[in-house]
């Protein structure tokens, strides 16, 4: 089996249908909300987990079979990018494709040999994402995976990596507006990366608060690092549009997990 490429795919408002409404889906939903796609149950019946989402309309519940949907099917049908089969009959996902050649990207639970998409157990984490897949041999390996690596980067990240990620991100737009030396600024954002520097942000954590300080503190020791004389300023404005945004991101997660309520960290998909 091709070992495929791992892509990260934009689902933010299309349409994605999945057939059956038992547990394979009820692991497979939350991944696809995440992406923020549109989620079409086909299913007679659904499981609980699926039946709440349903009820608060988080994702719209078709009940009837795959043939009786197929035979006259609603038009999201028609520009549907990604189907998703999950049934306990193979037969019926012979069926489905047949009638699905018109969309791209097909993932058949259980036959992974038969799609050409594969939903792989993710660990994320703000400004980070990581997928672990097996190609299909086993779930259970891609799950260990993922456990083993969220054991290492707990104990060398601890919780403030998301922090990080949102001051790199001040700084490198500063380098870029601020810095005219294309290879000064290659080498302030190589400095970004460093482990070491991840370890000196830990401590400017430890006895400062307030991010802009942070900042302000880390950009002193790139110019002692770099040997210069002088302080790139740091926008204000800058470090209060991240907080509006961090906050505006805290709110949207609590509302998701709200409404996604079977999430867990134990919703993996049955072909990574």
């Amino acid at each position: 089996m091709s070992e495929g490429l791992a892509v990260n795919l934009k689902l933010n408002g299309r349409n994605v249908v999945v057939f059956g409404g038992g547990a394979v889906a009820a692991r497979k939903i939350p991944l696809l909300l995440r992406a923020e796609a549109i989620v079409h149950v086909i299913s007679p019946t659904i499981c609980d987990s699926i039946k709440r989402l349903a009820k608060k309309h988080v994702v719209h519940w078709i009940s009837k079979s795959a043939e009786q949907f197929l035979k006259q099917p609603d038009a999201f049908w028609h520009h549907a990018i990604l189907v998703v089969m999950t049934t306990d009959d193979y037969h019926t996902h012979d069926i489905i494709r047949e009638h699905a050649m018109h969309i791209p990207l097909q993932l058949d639970a259980g036959r992974a040999d038969q799609g050409n998409v594969s939903l792989p157990a993710l660990w994320q984490t703000e400004g980070l994402t990581v997928a672990f897949s097996t190609n299909g041999i086993s779930p259970g390996l891609a799950k260990m995976a993922r456990e083993q690596w969220t054991e290492w980067f707990t104990q060398f990240y601890g919780n403030r990596f998301g922090c990080y990620t949102r001051i790199v991100e001040m700084l490198r737009k500063q380098f870029k507006h601020h810095v005219e030396d294309a290879q000064l600024r290659q080498s302030l954002n190589r400095v970004l990366t460093d482990p070491n520097q991840f370890l000196d942000f830990q401590l400017a954590c430890a006895h400062l608060d307030d991010p802009q300080d942070i900042v302000d503190q880390m950009m002193r020791s790139f110019m002692i690092e770099m040997g210069l004389d002088h302080e790139i300023t740091i926008e204000k404005s800058a470090h209060t549009e991240v907080q509006e945004r961090e906050e505006n991101e805290v709110h949207a997660n609590d509302q998701s997990r709200n409404e996604i309520e079977f999430v867990s960290s134990n919703a993996n998909g049955t072909n990574n």
